[in-house]
Parts: C-alpha cells; sequence; structure tokens
C-alpha cells in the first residue's frame, strides 16, 4: 500500500491544548500519537465531529516555543484498549511559517 502522506510524520507526544472553535469550555490538555505540518493525531476522553473546528497549541519539545494552529477534525475513532479517542485533524488556516517551524522541530 503507497503512503499517500506529503509530509514527513513524527510518531512522538507532544503536549497541546485543543478547544472547539467558538466554545467557552477551557482548553483541554492532551499529547499526539503522531503530528506533521499538515496535521496530527491525538488522544481524547470524547469524540468528535467530522469536520469540527479546533484551535490548537502546540509545545514545541525543542525550542520551547507555542504554536497556534487551527484544524478540521477527519475522523475520531475509539481505541478499544484505551478506551480512548484517537482524532485525526488536518490543519487549516495556519500561519504557513509556523508550519515551517513545526517541521523542522520534528524531523
Amino acid at each position: 500500500m503507497e503512503d499517500k502522506r506529503k509530509f514527513f510524520r513524527a510518531k512522538r507526544p507532544i503536549m497541546i491544548y485543543y478547544q472547539v472553535k467558538g466554545s467557552d469550555s477551557p482548553a483541554k490538555a492532551s499529547q499526539t500519537k503522531d503530528i506533521s505540518s499538515g496535521g496530527m493525531c491525538f488522544i481524547s476522553a470524547n469524540s468528535f465531529d467530522k469536520d469540527t473546528l479546533l484551535l490548537i497549541e502546540i509545545h514545541m519539545p525543542i525550542s520551547n516555543d507555542t504554536i497556534e494552529a487551527h484544524g478540521k477534525v477527519i475522523d475520531s475513532k475509539l481505541d478499544q484498549e484505551s478506551k480512548n479517542y484517537e482524532t485525526r485533524v488536518a490543519f487549516i488556516d495556519t500561519d504557513p511559517i509556523l508550519l515551517i517551524r513545526l517541521q523542522r522541530e520534528i524531523t
């Protein structure tokens, strides 16, 4: 099976905070399962509907900088073993310079 990904994907945990766009709920902490400059998969206790818009703060592991990104949920699936959800998100409307910094940090 051919990998159709355009970006290198780092399979490691990186601290993030996420919030549904337009929500008054406080941001929730999580970790990525994998991440690239095109999107990420993160672990959450709850599922998200497809196309849900998220505001995401990514805490860079090496530089300790924070990148603010916007994401759109691709899917959210229950992991039977952990009973948590693996949520895949595509980055949208995010400054390309920030995504380049992210890519440099994770490779």
